[in-house]
C-alpha cells in the first residue's frame, strides 16, 4: 500500500484513571511500515523494555510490519498490571488491573486494537484514488482561444484527454500539457 511506503509513526494520547480517581494523561506509540513483497510480516507489542509476544495475534495477516510501544511510565504500569506472570499476554480481567484502575477492560481493548484501527483508517483513506472524480465540476467549458498561458498541468495531456474545458498546448515547462480554460 502506498500510504506506508515509509515508516508511519503515531503517538496516541490516552487518559487512564486509577481507582483513587487520579487521571493519568499518558501515551503510546504506533508504527506501521509496508513490507517488501514476499516477506513474512510481524507485529510487535512492547511494554517498557519487555515484548509481549502473544499480543501480536491482534495484528496479523497484512503486508505490513506493525509495532505498539508503550514506554511512558503510566501506560507501562497499566499494561504491566494486565500482564500474565510469564509476560506473554495482557488480560483485561487481571485482579491487579481491576484493583488499581477504573474501566481497565475497555481501555486495554482500545490499546491492543489500536494498530488495527490505525491500519484500517489509513487503508480506507487511500483505498480508491479517483484523479478524474471532480473533473466535470471544476472544469470550465469554453473555446480553446480563451486559454491563458502560465498554468501548467504536465501530466494532464494523457490524463484528461477528451474532457470539456481543456485545451492542449505546449506549456512553459516545455512539455505537452493541458491548461484549464479560463
Amino acid at each position: 500500500m502506498a500510504f506506508i511506503a515509509d515508516l508511519v509513526h503515531v503517538r496516541v494520547p490516552i487518559s487512564i484513571r486509577r481507582q483513587t480517581g487520579e487521571a493519568c494523561a499518558t501515551s503510546f506509540d504506533l508504527y506501521l511500515q509496508k513490507a517488501p513483497d514476499g516477506v513474512k510480516t510481524e507485529s510487535l507489542f512492547v511494554r517498557g523494555a519487555i515484548t509481549v509476544p502473544e499480543e501480536s495475534r491482534y495484528f496479523r495477516g497484512r503486508n505490513v510490519f506493525g509495532a505498539l510501544v508503550a514506554a511512558h511510565e503510566d501506560i507501562a504500569e497499566f499494561l504491566g498490571d494486565a500482564e500474565n506472570p510469564a509476560h506473554t499476554r495482557w488480560n483485561g480481567n487481571a485482579d491487579k488491573l481491576k484493583r488499581k484502575w477504573k474501566s481497565p477492560t475497555a481501555r486495554l481493548s482500545e490499546i491492543r486494537h489500536s494498530l488495527e484501527t490505525l491500519y484500517n483508517l489509513l487503508a480506507q483513506a487511500i483505498e480508491s484514488e479517483e484523479p478524474d472524480a471532480l473533473i466535470d465540476i471544476f472544469s470550465i467549458e469554453g473555446p480553446a482561444s480563451t486559454v491563458k498561458a502560465g498554468v501548467c498541468w504536465p501530466n494532464a495531456a494523457s490524463t484528461h484527454a477528451g474532457h470539456p474545458g481543456f485545451a492542449e498546448v505546449v506549456s512553459d515547462c516545455g512539455s505537452a500539457g493541458r491548461l484549464l480554460d479560463t
